[in-house]
């Protein structure tokens, strides 16, 4: 006797749940069991959609049905050459949606059509279950000048416009959190001011323009959203936004302020970079609590992959990506990020604590042998170094840039006077023989036994005592060492700062 044992329904959906569409579409001809559960018992399995170019209406009013009454994520692709009339097939659908994208790829050519079906689809009804909403045009632009979606709109959270201009008076979306803009032209403070208007409740912004124009005449604008905590300013082509037009924003009060340059080709390369802060950079440092020692996290993003030092030469003369995220005593923050030909000496000389990365001091190094001298910080106190590897791990990776095995000897590359603290620290447990920080100490900073540091801290990290002679010198080097076993993650991925968590500075 056979004994038919069945899945239990919620085990069966999450399976089906983790195929792709054309797997699921299989799974309803398995049996007749399958195919009322995977259509009827878990509609959202459907709910998933993206049409585009190569698909029919016909498929787009099929698959919006298969959904039933589940909540549709939907993405629609159109070419300015084909746009069969689908506004018509979604629009019923428009109450259900949960997130809606649309993106309209048209080079040229009559766009009449195109243009009014599309403010036509975002005007028609009210959505009160969206969440996020983005309209990307590439090669058009569009203006809306009527209420998205009737104004109903109660759990609206993100929404994302390019080459998409919303000027509405009577628009209000007070429940969007997260608004990103990126245009070909954005005037200040005009323009940015009509963007905000519809959104009074913003946590986030995110602006990137490859022009930024300065209106005459209204001076800056007069508040940004009073929640905002996040801003991002972003600029295109290698051309910085220009002093006059930062000056209107303002941005003093925001907690986070990220400014970064967006490479179309994801690699520097104009040789006029500047030192960093630029001009305006330094503008984009107002807000910060300089008074009192502000915690640096600086990082450069090299492109060459082959492993030889003198690949990225050409990089260090004509500018290193460089991110620098700067922290007060407030956990006010600032982030930058753009090619910069290394630092200039009055911005170094005003840096207390600094967090690095182990391969960044190994850029520092090789800048230090075509300079000539040191990088002097006047004010450090504190370095904490992150991300240390094993030394097997060294050996197996020879293309690791690493200070900790630079042939001997070299020249000083680091010149502190108050440094009196160094912490090494990694997200796993590494081991260390005693000679390899003591040669950093000695070469790369330049200590001696008559200047030793007041404290050496370990995190996570096991000192190999094997040569009692080496463990003696680092000691004398650094008479008092604390190891201990709870490592710290270094604060290195800047892309919303909306999610960080703040810093604990007690």
């Amino acid at each position: 006797m056979r004994h038919r044992i069945a899945l239990p329904t919620e085990l069966l959906c999450a399976i089906i749940g983790f195929l792709p569409l054309k797997d699921r579409i299989a799974v309803t001809h398995v049996c007749q069991v399958w195919r009322k559960l995977a259509l009827e018992a878990r509609a959202e399995l459907w709910a998933q959609i993206r049409w585009g170019p190569s698909s029919t209406m016909d498929v787009l009013a099929a698959r919006l049905a298969r959904a039933g009454t589940a909540l549709i994520d939907l993405r629609v692709d159109v070419l300015q050459w084909r746009f069969p009339p689908v506004a018509a097939i979604i629009e019923p659908y428009i109450g259900q949606l949960q997130s809606l994208r649309i993106q309209i790829d048209a080079p040229g050519g009559s766009l009449r059509p195109t243009i009014a079906a599309l403010l036509g689809l975002l005007t028609s009804r009210p959505a009160p279950q969206l969440i996020s909403l983005t309209v990307f045009l590439d090669g058009m632009e569009a203006r809306l000048t009527s209420p998205l979606f009737l104004n109903t709109t109660p759990r609206l959270r993100h929404v994302d416009f390019t080459c998409f201009e919303y000027v509405c008076a009577a628009a209000r979306h007070p429940t969007v959190k997260i608004l990103r803009l990126e245009t070909e032209e954005l005037h200040i403070p005009r323009q940015l001011h009509n963007y905000l208007r519809p959104f009074p409740g913003l946590e986030a912004l995110d602006i990137l323009s490859e022009r930024y124009l300065a209106d005459r005449g209204p001076g800056p604008m007069a508040a940004l959203p009073a929640r905002l905590d996040a801003l991002i300013i972003g600029f295109q082509n290698r051309k910085p936004v220009p002093t006059e037009i930062l000056e209107l924003i303002p941005h003093g009060d925001v907690k986070q302020v990220e400014y970064r340059e967006d490479l179309e080709d994801k690699k520097p390369g104009f040789r006029n970079a500047p030192s960093f802060p630029s001009q305006d950079e330094a503008i984009i440092m107002q807000g910060l609590q300089l008074l009192r020692p502000v915690a640096f996290f600086i990082s450069f993003i090299l492109y060459d992959s082959d492993g030889d030092s003198s690949a990225i030469t050409d990089e260090l003369e004509n500018g290193l990506c460089t991110e620098v995220i700067m922290v007060d005593s407030l956990r006010n923050r600032r982030v930058f990020s753009a090619s910069h030909k290394m630092f200039a000496p009055s911005f170094l000389s005003q840096v207390v604590v600094l967090n690095i990365r182990e391969e960044d001091l190994y850029i520092w190094y090789l800048h230090r042998r075509t300079s000539d001298g040191p990088a002097r910080f006047d004010a450090l106190e504190s370095l904490v170094v992150h991300s240390l590897l094993e030394i097997n791990d060294y050996a197996e990776d020879t293309s690791w840039r690493s200070p900790f095995f630079i042939s001997l000897p070299y020249p000083t590359v680091f010149e502190a006077p108050r440094l009196h603290s160094i912490t090494f620290t990694t997200d796993e447990e590494v081991t260390f023989a005693p000679e390899m920080i003591s040669e950093f100490l000695l070469h790369f900073l330049g200590r001696t036994i008559e200047t030793p540091l007041e404290l050496l801290e370990l995190r996570n990290i096991r000192i190999l005592g094997h040569n009692i002679a080496e463990v003696a010198r680092l000691t004398l080097l650094a008479p008092k060492i604390d190891s201990r076993d709870d490592g710290l993650e270094y604060e290195y991925d800047v892309a919303n700062l909306a999610d960080f968590d703040d810093i604990d500075f007690s």
